[in-house]
């Protein structure tokens, strides 16, 4: 692999990344989660925000591997990735 390709991977992983944590609320939810995992509804209690909104801004979270999910009956989980984050 030559290292442009490389570059390009690793600039193109940073800007996954960082825009992902650009918006405030999504910082936010970084910060809640990292105390510990949240449904989705819990965490738009916590934010003050409609769970469509909320939901949506885990969704680019996850989309950029900083949070998981799991299925817990009719709720969907999240938690940080790992603890790096």
């Amino acid at each position: 692999m030559s290292t442009t390709s490389i570059k390009t991977q690793v600039y193109q992983e940073l800007s996954r990344v960082t825009h992902a944590i650009s918006n405030p609320k999504r910082m936010e939810l970084i910060d809640i989660l990292s105390q510990k995992n949240f449904s989705v509804e819990e965490l738009s209690k916590e934010i003050s925000m409609p769970v469509a909104s909320t939901s949506q801004h885990l969704q680019v979270l996850k989309a950029a591997k900083l949070v998981e999910t799991e299925r817990n009956g009719n709720f969907i989980i999240y938690r940080i990735s790992d603890d790096s984050v």
